[in-house]
């Protein structure tokens, strides 16, 4: 088989959207030698004379003076077997003749692959030999519609795959892929029909309906007719596939399984909201080319799409009736047709009758599953919301005995293995409802059946670090994880906290009392024992079991904990746990509360677990009492004025009927006709921290502080989805964030004044930047790490210069973090991976700590024995320098000595500053990466994989604050920096380094970048800035 090494000089017939796009990267950002043929001569002759502009759905914009732009007429003067490489880029239609015109100008050692919709690669292979052929699929979106100018209109993470013909990983494959990068992220598969097939799933499903109406992809995407007939037109294309012994795999996070389930019926309101989350990806403007091709009166790929499914389908008796309309539509249509959403309609007259959107299985049929039963069947039954399919329990005739119970006519398994009753129903929801210590392995279960969304009861688990663990299990697998919490949605405490937030009649809020009295912990067993037997031998009871709900409760209504002290205490001998204890929280404002809890005493009610127990809120103006029959009191400031609070509420179910109100609320977020799904495991793990500090705050008698959470919300401004983000660093001269995607080999520059990103690809220069400085104080220059040392980079006019030492890195080691310390001098890190490939593991102690005095310098080790050279930061009294590897799960601190006569005896004395994580494991799923400083002297760090950062005090090893990035952007936090003119506000860099497709599609903000604002850092004390930003200073 013949090989390509490297495409030095390139031929793409076909100067549309996708041609003229890859043409404008290929010559401008790779520097290769490409000629561009097309018949529409303005389009030619305004690349001939003002080159050709390329604009990105980011903002961002190339111009190409340097490619050849021939007009096809003009062909017969090029050069036969010129060409290391050749791409059409055509209409399905014209591939045989375009293969044919194009043969003859690639050399013999060269190839030829089709950059189109449909399944054509075997057509190019009948003209040039099959090995002469090679695959790419591209999920990137493109147009023209003025001469000289392309747009790519897509925001896609994901742009080319590239696959020989045989499934083999071919070094030329590669080469391809890695040539593609200037396009986008490119990579190697060796199922290229599988790919192909997936590819025209998509296609089958978007690109004819585009057509027709006339709307563009997005809106496509999101519309509801345009979402059901997709879903039916891509089965079809998943059933032929299949029955070709294609395997169809998920395209931009599409699940061919998802999509036939949602065809039969099951889990279409989950597939409808994916398409739309994924519309986002398709740029507001972009159109599919069978939409321009419509808008521009030219013929259709129609028979080459959903065509070529039913051709395919009939060679196999597979049915396919949507595909077969919606040929027989357009062909009808013919040339030159206005698109309509009326077009349409006889498609939609097709489509079957909607049904019940989430099939819903439980685990667990103990005492508290009866209200989660009643629960989804109301909803089933009342809202048309859900399914109960499935009751498993380990007791199969407990499982039985539930279903009978409760009538349940769509409970259609019932046993004792979860396993086996998730392969029977498939179901959309798994609402567990076991005990603690059951839920890792449980989920883990969900997590490898691919099931979207899992209610689970608390306790999340029996600890902290189990929970932890747990939360990650879910977002790894992009799965919606919800603890079931119900007491907020009690109806007593959703009015009281609307009293408190809107009415206001009692002023501000002083304190607040809760007795907890449910009396059903007497006796030897406790009443509690005949119902849920497990509680008898729980360690933590109280607090764990059931003051859960309250610190839950509290929060809702009060806000964050800042503070706690704890006296807790077992009055009955015969269970293992406490049972009675009071606790006092302090809450942000001021705000104090006390939960005295006691499981043995009761209060006065008729239901003793309505309530629990009895409330008394206290404000400057008065009071609000809740007693144990649900009835709430208001009085003012004279000590007679207390009257009865009228509001709604039905005495039904468990407790007000909240535990229907929780689930409902899942199933609202779901449908997009409800807030923000609320305590998703992340959120839980705080309710977790505050259990933790009870108990802490109990054994060791004393308040216990309870760092403060804040939130980073997404940059809309800075669009890419950066595979490894890193680096972020303030530049004053521009008044630009800059920051790196060490795998894509960027440099971004993100300006806030104008909420714009600009891009600096050096893939061809590097395969890695892994940090960026400014040089000096004036002008473009950076310097930046690279995969084999260092490099000057201008910014305005993207020239490289590399460090003269460059190669002196071992094998496998490249750079990784650094800054600059106060003198200018670049301190930077080191890390060997055991392979060439970025999922490599690191060499344990492989890497070094290096500094570069001067430009014209050999850098010197500094530091040896390193793993993950990462953070490195200095105090205000360049006194101190603060230093992450990040294998050991902590910060080290270092005497600086900025006078020392030598480089390595700059930074002495090495101690333990902060303990990051205790866990010894090197499988522990959190590790600090990179960091900055406050002008407090506090340190800002990044947890990769937490989704965090912590603010901790260096000198003590305090924890101080946290930041919570979105549920959406997964938890890989990378780095973080002070930015803006006065370094007030707070930017973080995350990664989304090789994630699958349904991973990026359940986690859509991964890669992004994040801010905290100047006004949310104020709430941590004013004048919160980072510490000064050094350049290097080495005479570049």
């Amino acid at each position: 088989k013949l090989k390509l090494v490297f495409c030095m000089k390139v031929i793409i017939f076909g100067a549309g959207g996708i041609g003229s796009v890859v043409a404008g990267c290929l010559s401008h950002q790779r520097g290769l030698d490409v000629t561009l043929v097309d018949p529409w001569f303005e389009h030619i002759l305004a690349i001939q004379t003002k080159g050709l502009t390329v604009r990105f759905a980011t903002g961002a914009e190339l111009t190409c003076h340097h490619l050849t732009a021939v007009h096809f007429k003009d062909m017969q003067a090029l050069e036969f077997e010129a060409f290391d490489m050749g791409f059409i880029a055509v209409n399905g239609y014209d591939t045989d003749w375009a293969s044919i015109c194009l043969a003859r100008f690639i050399k013999h050692s060269g190839a030829l692959c089709c950059f189109q919709n449909g399944i054509n690669d075997d057509r190019v292979a009948a003209v040039v030999g099959e090995e002469r052929t090679i695959g790419v699929i591209m999920t990137i979106s493109a147009a023209v519609y003025e001469p000289g100018v392309a747009l790519r209109t897509d925001l896609n993470p994901h742009a080319f795959r590239v696959g020989e013909l045989d499934g083999r990983d071919s070094p030329r494959a590669r080469s391809l892929a890695a040539m593609l990068e200037s396009v986008g992220p490119s990579d190697v598969t060796t199922d290229l029909w599988g790919q192909r097939w997936s590819k025209l799933m998509l296609n089958t499903m978007n690109n004819a309906l585009a057509g027709l109406t006339g709307w563009k992809t997005a809106y496509c995407r999101m519309h509801h007719d345009t979402q059901r007939i997709g879903i039916q037109l891509a089965a079809e294309a998943v059933r032929v596939a299949r029955a070709h012994g294609k395997k169809v795999d998920s395209v931009l996070g599409l699940k061919a399984d998802d999509l036939l389930a949602a065809a039969e019926g099951r889990y279409v309101k989950a597939a409808q909201r994916q398409l739309s989350e994924i519309a986002a990806t398709a740029g507001g403007e972009s159109r599919p080319s069978f939409g321009q091709d419509v808008l521009k009166g030219r013929r259709t790929e129609i028979n080459e799409l959903n065509g070529y499914v039913s051709r395919k389908g009939r060679e196999k008796g597979v049915s396919t009736p949507f595909c077969d309309r919606v040929v027989a539509l357009v062909n009808e249509l013919g040339v030159g047709f206005e698109p309509s959403p009326k077009h349409i309609e006889p498609l939609v007259a097709m489509l079957p009758a909607e049904t019940v959107p989430f099939r819903i299985a439980l685990v667990g049929a103990g005492y508290f599953a009866q209200y989660h039963i009643e629960a989804w069947l109301r909803c089933s039954r009342d809202c048309r919301d859900c399914e109960l399919v499935a009751i498993c329990d380990s007791d199969a005739e407990k499982a039985r005995d539930s279903a009978e119970r409760y009538a349940c006519s769509g409970a259609l398994w019932t046993g004792d293995s979860v396993d086996e009753m998730l392969e029977a129903v498939k179901p959309d929801i798994l609402d567990i409802c076991t005990p603690g210590e059951t839920h890792r392995a449980l989920v883990e279960l969900a997590a490898t059946r691919n099931i979207r969304t899992v209610v689970c009861q608390k306790p999340l688990a029996p600890t902290l670090t189990e929970a932890t663990a747990i939360a990650e299990i879910a977002e790894q697998a992009g799965m919606l994880l919800v603890v079931h919490m119900n007491f907020r949605f009690q109806p007593w405490f959703q009015e009281i906290r609307r009293l408190l937030h809107d009415e206001r009649p009692i002023g501000k809020v002083f304190s607040c009392t809760f007795r907890m009295r449910p009396g059903d912990g007497q006796g030897d067993p406790p009443d509690y024992v005949s119902r849920q037997p497990y509680f008898q031998g729980m360690q933590r009871f109280v607090i764990h079991e059931t003051g859960i709900h309250f610190i839950d409760v509290f929060r809702f209504l009060f806000g964050d904990v800042r503070n706690v002290q704890a006296e807790l205490q077992k009055l009955n001998p015969v269970i293992a746990g406490e049972d009675s204890g009071i606790v006092i929280f302090g809450f942000d404002d001021g705000t104090r509360a006390v939960l005295d809890a006691n499981r043995l005493v009761d209060h006065d009610a008729d239901d003793t677990r309505l309530t629990m127990g009895e409330m008394l809120v206290e404000g400057s103006s008065g009071s609000i009492r809740l007693d144990g029959r649900g009835r709430i009191f208001v009085r003012g400031r004279n000590p007679d004025s207390e009257t009865k609070h009228s509001y709604a509420w039905e005495e039904r179910g468990f407790a007000g009927d909240s535990v229907f109100h929780f689930q409902k609320h899942i199933l609202d977020h779901l449908l997009q006709r409800g807030p923000p799904v609320f305590n998703t495991a992340r959120q839980f793990l705080q309710n977790m921290r505050i259990e933790e500090a009870i108990y802490q705050a109990d054994s060791e008698g004393r308040r216990v502080l309870l760092p403060p959470i804040l939130t980073a919300k997404v940059v809309a401004g800075a669009h890419v989805h950066t595979e490894l983000g890193e680096g972020p660093i303030w530049d004053r001269r521009m008044g630009v964030l800059l920051f790196v995607d060490i795998n894509r080999a960027r440099v971004y520059t993100f300006d806030p004044a104008t909420d714009s990103l600009g891009e600096c690809d050096l893939s061809a220069h590097t395969r890695h930047v892994t940090t960026v400085v400014p040089v000096g104080e004036c002008g473009h220059l950076v310097l930046v790490g690279t995969t084999s040392g260092m490099a000057l980079i201008d910014l305005k006019t993207n020239t490289v210069s590399q460090h003269p030492a460059n190669g002196f890195l071992t094998a496998h080691e490249r750079m990784n973090d650094g800054k600059c310390d106060p003198q200018g001098r670049l301190w930077i890190g080191s890390v060997t991976k055991l392979g060439p490939g970025n999922d490599s593991q690191p060499v344990l102690g492989g890497a070094s700590l290096y500094v570069l005095e001067h430009w014209s310098g050999m850098p010197s080790r500094v530091l040896n024995g390193v793993t993950i050279s990462n953070g490195i930061v200095w105090d205000e009294s360049q006194s101190s320098m603060y230093y992450i590897d990040s294998a050991t799960r902590q910060v080290d601190a270092f005497a600086f000595n900025s006078i020392a006569p030598t480089l390595t005896s700059l930074a002495t004395a090495r101690r333990l500053a902060v303990q990051v994580c205790t866990s010894s494991s090197s499988s522990s799923p959190i590790i600090p990466d990179g960091c900055c400083l406050d002008t407090d002297g506090n340190l800002w760090v990044a947890i990769f994989g937490g989704g965090q950062v912590r603010r901790y005090d260096p000198r003590t090893g305090t924890l101080l604050a946290v930041v919570e990035l979105p549920f959406a952007a997964g938890v890989e936090t990378t780095s973080c920096a002070f930015g803006g003119a006065d370094l007030d506000e707070l930017y973080i860099t995350t990664a989304s380094k090789s994630w699958p497709p349904e991973k990026r599609a359940a986690l859509p903000l991964g890669g992004r970048l994040f801010k905290v604002q100047r006004e949310m850092l104020q709430e941590l004390g004013r004048g919160i800035r980072g510490s000064p930003v050094y350049h290097f200073n080495g005479g570049c």
